[in-house]
């Protein structure tokens, strides 16, 4: 192979790379907020399920401050640890969202 077949093989392999690293993961817990206490978050989930993990400072927060209300999207480890929470939707948003709404 050419040396430069081996360079273009080479960069396509790392924008890949950073391609499935920008995507990122995705999330694998996704609800409301009906509980934040002491570093845990307690969600529900669209099908009714109440599911429970932990924040801290390693966590990495996206979007909002997290409160009852929200509806948040995060990537929760088989330890019940959140390596990160995004707000989708803040309790103010929704509000807005819902004051804005056309009537009848």
């Amino acid at each position: 192979m050419k040396i430069k077949s081996k360079i273009a093989w080479a960069t396509g392999l790392i924008l890949l790379s950073a391609g499935i690293v920008m995507a990122g993961i995705p999330p694998n817990v996704q609800g409301t907020v009906i509980e934040v206490n002491e570093g845990l978050v307690i969600v529900e989930t669209p099908e009714g399920d109440i599911q429970a993990f932990q924040v801290d400072k390693t966590t990495t927060r996206k979007g909002a401050r997290v409160a009852i209300g929200t509806l948040v999207s995060a990537d929760v480890n088989d330890r019940g640890h959140a390596n990160w929470i995004s707000v989708m939707l803040s309790k103010d948003t929704a509000k807005t969202k819902l004051k804005d709404k056309p009537k009848g």
